[in-house]
């Protein structure tokens, strides 16, 4: 079953590269905040931009308005 766990945009943020989603996992809370981030990418088999096909960064520029 597939679930959205959020929408890319853009964002102010300087040196993006377009629409992206920022996705961090935060285990443990406390008064001032969430103390435990870790990067998902350790946990989530996932393609860099080297990786993808042709076809997946077509996909990709045409999803980011290129």
């Amino acid at each position: 079953m597939n679930k959205v766990l959020g929408k890319t945009g853009t964002s102010v943020a300087t040196g993006t590269k377009g629409p992206h989603l920022h996705f961090e996992i935060r285990s443990k809370q406390s008064a001032s905040g969430y103390t435990d981030r870790y990067n998902p990418a350790y946990y989530i088999d996932y393609k860099n931009e080297e990786q993808l096909t042709a076809s997946e960064r077509k996909t990709q520029d045409e999803v980011a308005g290129k």
